[in-house]
């Protein structure tokens, strides 16, 4: 083997030895976290997941909000809306159930209480689409 040859050999090896010293560590979990590491910061997680709760509690609040506008309106048009008002207090009272669940991390409490709205929601469609029929 020539010199030549053999300094081309020690060169790739060296650069074999420092490519995967990071995929190694990587792979071990040591090493920082960030793009192109496999692995998410903490920090990240949390930042994105108090974005999540956040909108995630306006959305609420604003269906809430359009549900009662529509309860307003129809009681303005002599409807009888007191049964419609009593799925939206039943909604409503789900907030903190909701924002505990969230602020939690509690994917099961999220569950059920998803599972509750879906059928609280569901409800109140079917009510509202009952009352504009009797009109």
């Amino acid at each position: 083997m020539t010199r030549r040859s053999l300094l081309w050999s020690g060169a790739l090896l060296c650069l074999l030895a420092i490519l995967a010293v990071p995929v190694s560590a990587a792979a071990s979990g040591a090493g920082p976290a960030g793009p192109g590491s496999g692995r998410i910061d903490p920090g990240l997680k949390d930042a994105l997941w108090s974005i999540h709760v956040q909108h995630r509690l306006y959305d609420f609040d604003w269906h809430i909000d359009a549900a009662s506008d529509a309860i307003t309106t129809l009681d303005d048009y002599g409807y009888d809306t007191a049964e419609l008002s009593g799925i939206l207090d039943t909604i409503n009272g789900t907030r903190t159930t909701l924002s505990d669940a969230l602020n939690d991390r509690d994917r099961a409490a999220l569950k059920d209480v998803n599972t509750d709205l879906r059928m609280l929601w569901k409800e109140y469609r079917q009510e509202l689409r009952q009352l504009l029929k009797e009109a």
